[in-house]
């Protein structure tokens, strides 16, 4: 059974077409509606559990909340897979097997082949391939089922050689998407390569992939775009971002010619466009971000809308920073209260990616305690999966607390990442700087003490500044611009 923080996040995260299904599904059902006013109080209160508790308890006394909570999200999850068939090609395809199915079943052979027949077209104008193994292996089925009065032995025999095909194709996807989401897995957990040896690890995945790579006999959207997303992360990864936008740039060709294939469910479009707002960011090209963002409005129906709103926000926001239009970012995080409300329905990472930009912000219009009230809540996410993002939230967080003179919590916080670098076998050259400042600063007693201090760190942080490993770490917040600045 769901519980209540999930229904109310599934609330909150409908869209207006979605919340006019709802409404139009349960308007014609007749009976208890405890579910529907336990819906209206959702939506009434933002998802403020105890605000909705204390309504429904009021409204409804002596109401079961619990089966009331189970109705509801069966409900919405019925209307949203009514509403999604309508659009959804892999929907489309589901309920059409489920068709073909049940027409067998009552006898009536010739009408379920012809409904497997307009699925296979339907499944190959668009690419869905695994879609297609499964109607040929219930064509065959039924064929052998109903004893082949419906088929003749070439017939037979052409089924059999494309399902085949489709499972060799199938491997040979496989094989590519599992190269990328293992290479992509490294990226987001331990970031970009920091050493050459770093670099050097990755050579069995490049190898392997360029092998794949070299196989023409299949070829298609799928599996352009595999390979065209492990270029991409590799370069990235190694540090090679004029690369990485080139394959960006090609991979949004590729995604442009084929908008049929993806319009319907354009997760992969979103994250893509990520992909290049970030190589931008990171290679300074401020400018050029623009095209994009509006690129992220154009996605259509299907989006996912808090994965779309979370994108557009921090592209936004990491374009003012760049281009050091400060109080312009500040006006953008005012416009946008009630995206930063429901946080929540965010993934772990891109909710802290999005409150790390926002404290970086309100840091450099000086509302310091803002960006540390802001930190407080994700700086001890210890289990955080990109571990390059919790790099940087751990210093922004000691600059914060520095600038605070907040400096009993900042001797524990440097105690506590000097005990997590000593376990991990990777280089962090500028905590290793940062930290040596921290622990130093207090024990300088005299000004010119610490002029000195924050002189020799500037000048160590701007060579590294200047280390394609460390490049990304500088584009999120300049370190070095900062000591510098503290002479």
């Amino acid at each position: 059974m769901p519980n209540f923080s999930t229904v109310i996040q599934l609330v909150q995260s409908l869209t207006q077409s979605e919340k006019r299904n709802f409404k139009l599904i349960t308007g014609l059902q007749e009976g208890n509606k405890a579910y529907k006013t336990l819906y209206d109080l959702m939506i009434k209160y933002s998802g403020a559990e105890k605000s909705v508790l204390q309504e429904f308890s009021e409204k409804l006394p002596g109401t079961d909340i619990n089966s009331t909570i189970n109705y509801l999200y069966s409900v919405i999850i019925r209307s949203l897979l009514i509403l999604n068939q309508r659009a959804a090609i892999d929907e489309q395809l589901l309920t059409g097997i489920q068709e073909a199915r049940i027409l067998f079943r009552k006898g009536l052979i010739n009408e379920g082949f012809s409904v497997l027949a307009k699925l296979r077209k339907l499944a190959l104008s668009n690419e869905k391939n695994a879609y297609c193994l499964i109607i040929d292996k219930l064509e065959l089925h039924y064929h052998n089922r109903f004893q082949y009065q419906n088929v003749n032995e070439n017939e037979l025999l052409k089924i059999q050689s494309r399902l085949r095909k489709n499972l060799n194709y199938e491997l040979n996807l496989t094989d590519h998407s599992s190269l990328y989401e293992l290479l992509n897995y490294r990226y987001i957990n331990q970031g970009s390569a920091r050493s050459q040896r770093d670099k050097e690890k990755l050579n069995d995945l490049v190898m392997t992939e360029m092998n794949l790579a070299g196989n023409q006999r299949f070829q298609s959207f799928d599996l352009k775009k595999n390979h065209l997303l492990f270029q991409s992360v590799y370069f990235m990864m190694t540090g090679d971002n004029k690369s990485s936008l080139q394959t960006f740039y090609e991979l949004n060709s590729l995604f442009e010619e084929y908008r049929q294939l993806w319009s319907d469910a354009p997760i992969y479009y979103i994250h893509h466009l990520r992909g290049i707002l970030n190589n931008l960011h990171t290679t300074g090209q401020f400018a050029a971000m623009d095209f994009f963002i509006a690129k992220l409005g154009e996605t259509g129906g299907g989006s996912p809308m808090a994965l779309l709103h979370q994108t557009t926000y921090v592209a936004n926001l990491k374009k003012f920073l760049g281009l050091k239009r400060y109080a312009e970012a500040a006006d953008y995080i005012d416009s946008q209260k009630d995206f930063l409300g429901k946080l929540q329905q965010l993934t772990q990472v891109n909710r802290a990616e999005t409150i790390l930009y926002t404290a970086i912000t309100y840091y450099y219009n000086k509302q310091i305690r803002q960006a540390a009230k802001l930190l407080r809540s994700v700086i001890h996410l210890g289990n955080l999966p990109n571990k390059q993002l919790l790099r940087v939230l751990r210093l922004i967080n000691l600059i914060v607390h520095f600038e605070l003179h907040d400096f009993d919590y900042l001797i524990s916080e440097v105690r506590s990442l000097e005990r997590e670098m000593k376990l991990n076998t990777s280089n962090y050259p500028t905590e290793t700087v940062l930290l040596k400042l921290f622990k130093k600063y207090p024990q300088a007693m005299s000004k010119s003490a610490r002029k000195k201090l924050f002189e020799a760190s500037a000048a160590e942080l701007q060579e590294l500044k200047d280390d394609p490993f460390e490049r990304q770490l500088f584009m999120t917040f300049d370190f070095a611009d900062w000591a510098s600045g503290m002479n």
